[in-house]
Order: C-alpha cells, then sequence, then structure tokens
C-alpha cells in the first residue's frame, strides 16, 4: 500500500508512477493514485499524457478515470499528436469511440499538420473517425 506522505508524483527517468500505471492499464493503482492527487497531465520523456499512454494501450476504464480526474483530452505530445492520434495509430476500436463521445477533437492537427484520420492503422479505424467528422 502507499504511505500517507508518500509522493505519488515520484518520477525515474521517464515516467511518474501514474504514466507507468496507465501505461500498464492497472486501473487500481491509477484510482488510488488520483485519488491521492497525482499529476493527471504530468508528461513522460516523449512528452506523452497518462492520457495518452491509457488510450494507445486500449485500457478504456483508465482513460475514463483519467477524463474524469481532469486530463486535458486534445493536449499534444512533443510532436502535437493527441490521445485520440495515439489511440488511432494502435487501432484501439473502443478506446477512439469512447474519446470521441467524451471530448476528443478529431480534427485536431499535429505539428505536421496531420490530424488522426491519417494515424488510422486499419479501414476500422478509418471508418470511426470518417463517420465522426459527417
Amino acid at each position: 500500500m502507499l504511505d500517507a506522505d508518500a509522493d505519488v508524483n515520484i518520477r525515474d527517468a521517464k515516467n511518474t508512477t501514474l504514466l507507468s500505471a496507465a501505461e500498464q492499464g492497472a486501473t487500481e493503482i491509477v484510482k488510488l493514485l488520483l485519488s491521492r492527487d497525482a499529476t493527471v497531465d504530468a508528461k513522460n520523456s516523449e512528452g506523452k499524457t497518462a492520457l495518452m499512454l491509457s488510450a494507445q494501450g486500449n485500457y478504456r476504464e483508465v482513460t475514463r478515470l483519467l477524463l474524469k480526474a481532469g486530463a486535458r483530452a486534445n493536449a499534444g505530445d512533443d510532436n502535437g499528436a493527441t490521445a485520440l492520434m495515439h489511440a488511432a495509430q494502435e487501432g484501439c476500436v473502443k478506446t477512439m469511440r469512447f474519446l470521441i463521445a467524451s471530448v476528443a477533437d478529431v480534427d485536431a492537427k499535429d505539428m505536421d499538420g496531420k490530424t488522426a484520420l491519417k494515424y488510422a492503422k486499419n479501414e476500422e479505424t478509418e471508418a470511426i473517425l470518417k463517420n465522426t467528422r459527417l
């Protein structure tokens, strides 16, 4: 268990504890860290947030918890890619649908001007993004 005075935002060379938990889809650990005021939009060494990591891992429940805790859905990593772009690139259909239904901007652009549609891994992810724009 976590000591009452433990630093929940402790960082190793790449991640904070919340970032690592989100990347692994560790729902209960994410809940605990958020209840202890972990910094929800902290970034790893690549500029990715916990929301981006959970989205690219297709961890919908972790994604939901992070959004509920105030994670910025349309924040970009070091290249401007959003959580939706990361989910599209990995073909994470359930998480993509959830992000779109929540608050994700399907027309957001990364630093190269690419939208989530350009990140789409396959025809199914492409279709989801195209149908959202109608």
